[in-house]
C-alpha cells in the first residue's frame, strides 16, 4: 500500500485518539490517587475515633478510681475521729510509745491532764518530758528490757508523770506490747488513771 493513499488528516486523528487515551489515564490515575487518599483518610478518622472512645472509656474508670479514693478517704477520716472520741472517753490517758520511748499517739485527754495543747507532744520522748527525774531511769529501764522481751509484759504497773507546771501525779497504768507483722516488739500501749487523790484518800485512812 503506498502511503500516497493514506489521507493527510489520519495523523490529527491519531493524535487526537491518542490525547484522549492520556487524558483519561491521567483521570484514572487522579482518580485512584483521590481514592487512596481518601481511604487513608477515614483510616486515620476511624484510628482517632478509636483513640477517643478509648480516652473516654479511660476517664470514666479515671474518674470512678478518684471517687472511690475521695470516698476511701472521707470513710477513713470519718473512722479515725470516731475512734479518737472513744479513745478520749475510755481513759484519763491512752499512750502508744515507739521503741525509742517516742510519743506515737496520746489522746487528748492525756493532754489535758498533762496540762498541754492536744497533738504538741506527738514524736517527743515520754520519758524525759513527762517523768520525774527522780523515777526516770528505773521506769525507762523497765521499758527497755520490756522492748528487748527480756522481762515478760507488766501488765499493771504505778508511777508519778510530771505535768507541765511541774505537778506530779500518779497514775496507774494498763499496758500491753505492740507487735510488728514479723513478730517482733514495735512498742507498748497503756492506758492510764489518775489515782493521785484515790491514794490520797487511802493514806489518810490508814493514819
Amino acid at each position: 500500500v503506498s502511503f500516497a493513499a493514506v489521507p493527510m488528516y489520519a495523523g490529527d486523528e491519531i493524535i487526537a485518539v491518542l490525547g484522549v487515551a492520556s487524558r483519561r489515564e491521567r483521570d484514572f490515575k487522579l482518580q485512584s490517587a483521590f481514592i487512596e487518599t481518601a481511604a487513608s483518610e477515614i483510616a486515620v478518622g476511624l484510628h482517632n475515633a478509636q483513640l477517643f472512645d478509648q480516652l473516654n472509656e479511660n476517664s470514666v474508670i479515671l474518674k470512678q478510681e478518684i471517687a472511690e479514693r475521695i470516698q476511701t478517704q472521707e470513710d477513713l477520716t470519718a473512722s479515725k475521729e470516731t475512734t479518737e472520741r472513744y479513745l478520749d472517753i475510755a481513759a484519763e490517758i491512752i499512750l502508744t510509745l515507739d521503741t525509742q520511748g517516742r510519743i506515737l499517739l496520746l489522746n487528748e485527754s492525756g493532754h489535758k491532764l498533762l496540762g498541754y495543747e492536744n497533738g504538741s507532744l506527738i514524736g517527743k520522748n515520754w520519758f524525759q518530758i513527762c517523768l520525774p527525774e527522780a523515777n526516770r531511769k528505773d521506769v525507762t529501764a523497765v521499758f527497755e528490757q520490756l522492748i528487748l522481751g527480756d522481762i515478760p509484759n507488766v501488765e499493771h504497773f504505778e508511777n508519778p508523770i510530771v505535768t507541765h507546771d511541774g505537778k506530779e501525779k500518779l497514775i496507774l497504768w494498763h499496758n500491753s506490747l505492740i507487735y510488728d507483722q514479723h513478730g517482733e516488739i514495735s512498742g507498748t500501749l497503756s492506758s492510764g488513771e489518775d489515782i493521785t487523790a484515790r491514794k490520797a484518800a487511802e493514806e489518810e485512812i490508814l493514819q
